[in-house]
């Protein structure tokens, strides 16, 4: 594997912009940079009461958003942020001041641009933020006989490579390439049938060149999964071409949770655990005693060891080189339920950074600037907390 030479981005300048206790908690932070949304209860240092709110990093300037139980996404220039109510699922686009209603079951692009969705009559279609306009995707692209349904699942920031899973004794994920009239379809084996299992997790890269594939397949065992079979590649679009292939003999750890993966589909990231033995309790499998964090290369992985106990958030960079990551920091059986701190992973370095500097509480739910060069976080008691790298 041929890494490029470049040098560490270390983030020793520390700026706490609301407290830990404050009421307010950082949520997201947009790839350039310049916006975050928050979340208060109350006013704090940075906005004026409770609610959600897009506050400028670089003016401090507020605009109040939609009323919602979660952000989920902001858009790389910080115009577009995706809200979701938990009671019945409601999710509004909030775009440059209005507030849009995207179709039932939308699932959109990294950017928020367009959005792919089920329409009424079964079909899969592409919804566009800036105009509303929706078009179809399936003609041109027959289903599979015995096909029983489809479900969105991705499209890229252009809207032209979209990606649907379609239901059968023999379900498949499609990934269809408009422009080059191609479809690639990986079998998904996702499926329960106590006590084996098998698990497919798919993702498409922003710019729709790639995608991320995982697999496992194992045996439950007194309810506790335990993975006989646990692969992740990536694969190119729109001819399907498959990247060297990690699997868990390397580690002998099950991938969990959604991979991630880079906005141009070069590098993706997984993260791998291991059952160990809880202080106190005779069952091995009901803590995590070994984890690793892996970028998967198209020609190979780098795998670094996160220690014990399970995983709390996971970013990456939007050039996939850097992973922000916290745990658990004891056994979630434990009371309480604490996390941190954030760590900052350098994959082309081999380097791993530490949140901690100038910080009173432990860093949560980090993300990082599409320049690599900020890192936002809150902490387990709220606040939003700023890591930047030294100016140069």
């Amino acid at each position: 594997m041929l890494l490029v030479a470049c040098d560490p981005i270390p983030h020793p300048d520390v700026t706490v912009r609301e407290a830990a206790g404050s009421g307010v908690r950082f949520r997201l932070v947009s790839g350039d940079g310049n916006y975050v949304v928050v979340q208060a209860s109350g006013p704090g240092a940075t906005v004026p009461g409770a609610g959600w709110w897009r506050v400028d990093r670089r003016d401090g300037s507020v605009v109040a958003l939609p009323d919602a139980s979660q952000a989920t996404r902001v858009s790389r220039d910080g115009s577009r942020v995706l809200l979701e109510q938990m009671a019945g699922g409601t999710v509004v686009l909030w775009a440059g001041g209005t507030v849009l209603t995207p179709p039932t079951g939308a699932r959109f692009s990294d950017d928020l641009t367009f959005a792919v969705f089920v329409d009424a009559d079964g079909t899969v279609k592409t919804w566009e933020t800036a105009t509303q306009a929706v078009a179809p995707v399936e003609p041109g692209f027959p289903r599979p006989p015995g096909t029983t349904a489809a479900t969105a699942k991705g499209i890229s920031d252009d809207g032209r490579t979209v990606q649907y899973a379609l239901s059968s004794a023999a379900p498949i994920e499609r990934f269809v390439d408009l422009d080059a009239g191609q479809a690639v379809d990986r079998p998904d084996q996702t499926d329960f049938d106590f006590p084996f299992y098998a698990n497919d997790r798919f993702v498409l890269a922003a710019n729709g060149d790639a995608f991320i594939h995982v697999h496992e397949i194992g045996e439950c065992v007194d309810l506790s999964p335990i993975p006989q079979e646990s692969w992740a590649e990536l694969v190119t679009l729109p001819g399907g071409q498959s990247g060297r292939r990690f699997d868990n003999l390397t580690t002998g750890q099950s991938i969990t949770g959604d991979p991630l993966v880079a906005t141009n589909g070069k590098i993706g990231w997984i993260y791998a655990e291991a059952p160990g033995r809880c202080p106190g309790l005779p069952t091995p499998e009901l803590c995590v005693g070994a984890s690793s964090a892996v970028a998967i290369l198209a020609n190979g992985h780098r795998t670094f060891d996160t220690g014990p106990h399970e995983r709390g958030s996971m970013d990456i960079s939007a050039n996939g080189r850097f992973l922000v990551l916290d745990k658990y920091i004891q056994p979630r059986y434990l009371n309480p339920f604490t996390r941190g701190p954030v760590r900052v992973i350098d994959w082309v370095t081999g380097t791993a950074e530490t949140l901690s500097q100038g910080s009173p509480a432990l860093t949560i739910d980090a993300q990082i600037s599409d320049d690599q060069r900020l890192v936002a976080t809150t902490t387990n008691d709220g606040g939003w907390y700023e890591f930047a790298a030294a100016p140069t």
